[in-house]
């Protein structure tokens, strides 16, 4: 009798899984969205961003679950192609145009956009809110004497746009005056791992960082020793580049 029990039981216990969908595999098919292009947007931003992901290929729609945000995709999607030897789980192996409107006096921290196509719904994508106007990273900046003047405060929007690339900015301080450096990179997606130095107008090392506990991007604290000119400096801990490799950096003064 306790033969033919667990006999059945088996049974019935294949027929229930057979039925059961594999949520896992399921989840395995679905979009990723990872990052967005720029990483972030100001409040009032009508136009276009792109997004990077996995499995978008035959996504249909791009929708905000945010309200008062609008979103619509814009054409098909296209295949990407990560740095030779980078993971394409960093950088994705696709990206789409999303048409992206928000109100001017939106004053959330992030919008949340998702992917929908035949094979599910991407988990959201959180896109960084910042009002903050935003300076663009311009090349040649490679060396101190191409260093790219900023006036603090400042938000630079930029990218490690090629392998072993710098991106150097200078900024006139005042002794004793405190600066806060602060990267965003991987925490919005970015795939790049950056390293930050400060140095005086001798070019002499004041202090750098690579990662801070718990995140991949660099911060630095420093208290300015004398008047004059200083340098911020950026580079990617792994020489690695490429159109995804961007970075928000925001250099401020500390009270």
């Amino acid at each position: 009798m306790r033969q033919i029990l667990a006999a059945w039981l088996g049974i019935a216990l294949l027929a229930a899984t057979a039925q059961e969908p594999d949520k896992n595999a399921k989840a395995k098919e679905s979009p990723v969205l990872l990052m967005s292009r720029p990483l972030g947007v100001n409040p009032g931003h009508k136009g276009k961003i792109t997004l990077n992901g996995l499995r978008i290929n035959d996504i249909t729609e791009v929708i905000s679950d945010t309200p008062g945000i609008k979103a619509k995709q814009s054409g098909k999607p296209r295949s990407f192609n990560p740095p030779k030897d980078f993971p394409k789980q960093k950088t994705g192996d696709g990206e789409v145009d999303v048409e992206l409107e928000l109100p001017p006096g939106f004053t959330g921290a992030s919008v949340a956009l998702v992917a929908k196509g035949p094979k599910g719904v991407s988990p959201p994508l959180a896109i960084s809110v910042d009002p903050s106007p935003a300076v663009a990273e311009k090349e040649p900046n490679d060396s101190f004497q191409q260093a790219q003047p900023i006036t603090l405060p400042a938000t630079v929007s930029g990218a490690i746009n090629r392998d072993r690339d710098t991106d150097v900015f200078r900024f006139e301080g005042k002794a004793g005056e405190t600066i806060r450096v602060d990267v965003l990179a991987a925490r919005l997606g970015s795939p790049a791992d950056l390293y930050l130095s400060a140095h005086d107008g001798e070019r002499r090392i004041l202090a750098t960082c690579d990662d801070m506990p718990g995140s991949a991007d660099p911060a630095i604290t420093l208290k300015l020793p004398r008047n004059g000119t200083y340098y911020l400096s950026l580079i990617e801990s792994h020489d690695v580049g490429g159109p995804t490799f961007l970075y928000r950096m925001s250099a401020r003064l500390e009270k």
